[in-house]
């Protein structure tokens, strides 16, 4: 048997290679917005999809202001704080919590609001503290790029 196959029963299945430069056999040619021609572009880079505002001329300019987004906080807080509200004048029995060696009889609405309350500020500072390691860990590799790039300018020299 011979390792050359014949041209007339030649797979399709085997990948061809095309040219630099050109589109693959199959794919659309999208124009860009950098004005760099599509042949010349990474195919694996994505175009912003996200303008400036100032490219909408149609945008209305009363909508997602900072006024309006603490409008829409307020009316939500004051939604949950009328739940809480009557969370609290539903649970007034009294139960006994006890923790360590310490022992007390409060409200049931009390316990778990304070139980809440608890969960948010621990919750708070574990995410504080991932977010001083990460900010810590962004300067050092910072710090590290401008040493390197110092360095490199330095031996350009």
């Amino acid at each position: 048997m011979s390792n050359e196959q014949d041209p007339t029963t030649a797979s399709t299945d085997a990948p061809t290679q095309h040219e630099p430069g050109t589109p693959e056999a199959g794919t659309e040619v999208q124009p860009t917005t950098d004005g760099t021609p599509p042949a010349t572009r990474d195919p694996h880079e994505h175009e912003p999809t996200a303008r400036p505002a100032e490219d909408h001329p149609d945008r209305d300019p009363m909508r997602g202001s900072r006024t309006g987004a603490f409008y829409a906080a307020t009316v939500g807080l004051g939604l949950v704080l009328i739940l809480v509200v009557i969370f609290v004048a539903q649970n007034t029995a009294a139960t006994t919590v006890t923790f360590l060696s310490f022992s007390g009889s409060f409200p049931v609405a009390v316990v778990i609001l304070v139980a809440f309350a608890a969960g948010i500020l621990f919750t708070a500072l574990g995410g504080s503290l991932r977010i001083m390691q990460l900010r810590r860990r962004a300067k050092a590799r910072e710090r590290q790029r401008k040493k390197a790039a110092k360095a490199e300018a330095k031996a350009a020299r």
